[in-house]
Parts: C-alpha cells; sequence; structure tokens
C-alpha cells in the first residue's frame, strides 16, 4: 500500500455531440483561468495551453490531443488529498484537467477564440446565440464522425520510502454523449436512493454508503464509487482500469 508522498492525477475528455450549453458553456471557460496544483500549491494557468496527446482507447480513438480547461473536479480533488496540517512538503500534488474533441480543427477553432475579449467571452447572451449559430454545423460533422464521448483519468502515486511509482489509468468511451451524461447522473442518484433504503434500517440490506450531507464525488466512501463506476460502465465500448 502506498504511502502517497507524491500524487499526480490528470482527467482528460474528448467529446462530441455537444450541444449548444455545453458549446457556449466551452466558449465560457476559455476566458477562465484553468485551475491546477502543482507541487501542492494552486496554480492558475492561461486556458486551452500546454497541449497533451493521450491513447484514449482501441479503434477510433486512439491518440488525441487535448488542452488545460477548468474542470471543479481539480480543485476538490486536490483539496481533498491535501494533508490535514496543510503541510505541502509532505505531499507533492499535481493535478490538472484537460480537453479536447473532433474533428481536430474544432480545436483550433476554440483555441482562436481566445482573441476575442474576456468581456465578450463572459457575455453569455452573445456566446450562447453563436453556440445556436454553429449547431446546425457541429450536428452535420457529429453525423460523419459519431457523438463518441471518452474520458481518460490518470493517477501516479510514489511511495515515500522505496521512492517506486505506480499508476491507474480509468478509459472509458461511450457511443453517445447525452447517454453517457445520462447515466452518470442516474448513477450517482441511484446510490444515493439506494443508501436511503439501507439506512431505513431492512433486514439484509446491509449498510449505507452515503451519509447525510452534502458531498463532493471525490469524498465518496470506497464502496459508492465502485458502485457508481459499475452503474456507469453501462454501454460503455471501452472501459479500462488497471495498473
Amino acid at each position: 500500500m502506498f504511502e502517497m508522498l507524491y500524487s499526480s492525477l490528470l482527467l482528460c475528455t474528448l467529446n462530441n455531440d455537444a450541444g449548444p450549453t455545453i458549446v457556449s458553456a466551452t466558449f465560457l471557460l476559455l476566458a477562465t483561468p484553468a485551475i491546477t496544483f502543482l507541487n501542492g500549491i494552486r496554480t492558475d494557468k492561461e486556458p486551452w495551453t500546454e497541449m497533451r496527446t493521450k491513447d484514449f482507447g482501441p479503434g477510433v480513438l486512439g491518440n488525441k490531443p487535448v488542452w488545460l480547461l477548468d474542470n471543479p473536479d481539480v480543485p476538490t480533488t486536490a483539496l481533498y488529498l491535501r494533508p490535514k496540517d496543510n503541510n505541502t512538503d509532505r505531499w507533492k500534488m499535481n493535478v490538472s484537467s484537460r480537453f479536447g474533441t473532433d474533428p481536430l480543427p474544432w480545436n483550433y477553432l476554440f483555441g482562436a477564440m481566445k482573441a476575442l475579449p474576456r468581456s465578450l467571452l463572459y457575455n453569455r447572451d452573445a456566446m450562447q446565440s453563436f453556440a445556436l449559430f454553429s449547431e446546425p454545423i457541429i450536428r452535420f460533422v457529429d453525423k460523419l464522425l459519431g457523438p463518441t464521448n471518452a474520458m481518460r483519468v490518470d493517477i501516479t502515486a510514489r511511495d515515500a520510502k522505496s521512492g517506486k511509482e505506480e499508476t491507474a489509468t480509468l478509459r472509458m468511451a461511450h457511443d453517445d454523449l447525452e447517454q453517457c451524461v445520462g447515466l452518470a447522473t442516474a448513477a450517482f442518484a441511484l446510490e444515493v436512493a439506494n443508501s436511503m433504503e439501507r439506512g431505513s434500517g431492512g433486514a439484509g440490506l446491509g449498510q449505507p454508503t452515503v451519509p447525510p450531507g452534502v458531498w463532493f464525488p471525490v469524498e465518496m466512501e470506497r464502496v459508492a464509487r465502485e458502485n457508481i463506476l459499475e452503474v456507469v460502465k453501462e454501454g460503455a465500448f471501452v472501459y479500462e482500469l488497471g495498473r
């Protein structure tokens, strides 16, 4: 078992079939610094920079480029992993999140949008109108390429004594972005409902997995996380979790 004095988490997402709301939200994020953590210290970086190429899986996925983009799972994960005494010398965390889409020219379009004044990028009405204007083109391309959504999470930990590193990688891909989002939402709701049923005291139901309160996903118990992952596997044509 690792005493994780060093951890690195990289969340990468690749998706098509983005509706106008998702597209307009992406435009807004182009004006928002991407929160990352470097050696345990929060570091805000310019969005849509530091491109990396990641392998999202076999077949049509393969190696795809992804860029830094703000994601609320970055600070919640980093803050959850931070030592209680806030001693960053004991825990050198690196946490970041990246995003990309297909076909490749869409990524360059997003990058070019950064040249617009931030006041315009932050204008929700203007970005929603532009997204609605772009939707017919996006739908046409999706018919050619498919509405695939893929995610990759890499977690690296180093043993404090031996210095040995191990990396665990999760790769998941669904044929349809909308179904993928629906599954993810339903998986969390189902786990909460099942946990409440267990807490009602029914015979043989077991212990609740979600205690009362409001929790970030990273704060949930291991059993709850495993149950959620089991649900979201449904319909996935790529699901790989291993070292």
